[in-house]
């Protein structure tokens, strides 16, 4: 969820001490997180599967700058994870088969997908 992003920007930009990108719905709208995109290289960014999808479809979101793909397993206050809830696993899956399995095949991508 969008709340769960939030805390995780708020956490990375500690550890990091790097700008990270907010990548949601909610109060952000698509157009601008795609002229940010646009403007400069992103090093780090959050976002729901919803929107990383809509992102890296369109073109906007690249997967030949990655290092890491972190997926977060925190639970909520219902005790689901993001593969548990009908509205992210769809998504999550369409990240995994349709973008980031076919550029793991390639030798120009060297990523690392891990679960948090």
């Amino acid at each position: 969820s969008a709340l769960r992003v939030v805390e995780l920007v708020k956490m990375l930009r500690v550890v990091t001490k790097r700008p990270v990108a907010k990548l949601f719905s909610r109060h952000i709208k698509i157009d601008t997180q795609k002229k940010m995109l646009e403007e400069g290289a992103v090093d780090v960014a959050v976002g729901t599967p919803n929107r990383v999808l809509r992102l890296l479809r369109d073109g906007d979101l690249k997967v030949n700058r990655l290092k890491l793909v972190a997926i977060d397993c925190w639970q909520d206050e219902k005790m689901r994870v993001v593969v548990d809830m009908d509205d992210t696993r769809s998504d999550l899956f369409a990240i995994w088969r349709d973008v980031l399995l076919p550029a793991s095949k390639s030798p120009d991508y060297n990523f690392k997908l891990r679960l948090m």
